[in-house]
């Protein structure tokens, strides 16, 4: 599961990150020479991103963000479609995945969390894609 920026759930609770209904979240993918820090703040923070041919910088937005109540493990899932980058390249080694808030300006997107990738397969220069989890890219929990 995703590691989350202490920010990040602080703009879900005041409503400056508006998962379901709001637009421009988005996803970018770094490498290993990035290391998750949980007080980072927005996309500036973020080093390593990949560079490959078929992949623009910073990523690309989300799409059919939803929720899942999951009553039965006291969780909220945070989900939303699969991405995938057409053409990626042989190059950088994608090892994670950092979902944000694009607001076009690195200083001002909002970091949500961090999605370490299980197994990444080494882009080849095809469809590369991100497969979300079955309990989405985070969860919150009552426990």
């Amino acid at each position: 599961m995703a590691n989350v920026y202490n920010t990040g759930i602080q703009a879900l609770a005041n409503g400056t990150i508006d998962w379901v209904s709001g637009t421009n979240m988005a996803m970018a993918l770094v490498t290993s020479g990035y290391s998750f820090t949980a007080e980072d703040d927005v996309f500036a923070d973020i080093t390593n991103e990949i560079t490959n041919s078929g992949y623009s910088s910073p990523g690309q937005t989300l799409d059919n963000e939803g929720t899942v109540l999951d009553d039965a493990n006291d969780e909220v899932q945070l989900d939303c479609d699969n991405e995938t980058w057409t053409g990626l390249a042989a190059g950088d080694q994608p090892d994670a995945a950092i979902i944000y808030l694009g607001t076009g300006t690195a200083s001002t997107a909002q970091l949500l969390c961090y999605c370490s990738l299980t197994t990444p397969p080494a882009p080849n220069g095809g469809d590369y894609q991100i497969v979300i989890n079955s309990e989405g890219v985070m969860e919150i929990s009552n426990v």
